[in-house]
């Protein structure tokens, strides 16, 4: 292999690489993310300024108080709004976790807003991804 098809190799895996990790970050910022047929929202971990364990009688809840880093809160609250009354998913950790909710009346989310996680597993992730 002469010298150029080497630099040509070697830069090509640094792109690929550099790529691969790029797309590892994103995915692993995505905590939450909420889909209708039309349209998809990603709440990013820099979304969350906190977060309060409200799990009780075996329901893993958690409240999210929603930063304003980046416009999260409207950006979330239009997409709510967009889709009123209609079925949306919610993912946790590109999982599905809540299937077809219907969308009925939305409340500001200033002050926060509740997330149902499902399970003890979800909640010990959930927590450990909002402490890295």
């Amino acid at each position: 292999m002469n010298n150029s098809k080497k630099i040509f190799f070697i830069s090509s895996i640094a792109i690929i690489t550099g790529l691969l990790l790029i797309s590892c970050k994103i995915k692993s910022d995505n905590i939450l993310s909420y889909s209708t047929n039309n349209s998809f929202f990603q709440l990013d971990k820099e979304c969350i300024e906190s977060y309060k364990d409200e799990s009780k009688n075996n329901e893993h809840i958690v409240f999210i108080t929603l930063s304003n880093t980046n416009n999260c809160r409207p950006k979330l609250y239009d997409f709510l709004t967009k889709n009123k009354n209609k079925k949306m998913n919610v993912y946790f950790n590109n999982v599905l976790i809540q299937k077809n909710i219907h969308l009925g009346n939305i409340h500001s989310l200033d002050y926060g807003f509740y997330q149902n996680l499902n399970n003890q597993s979800n909640l010990n992730l959930f927590k450990s991804l909002m402490n890295k």
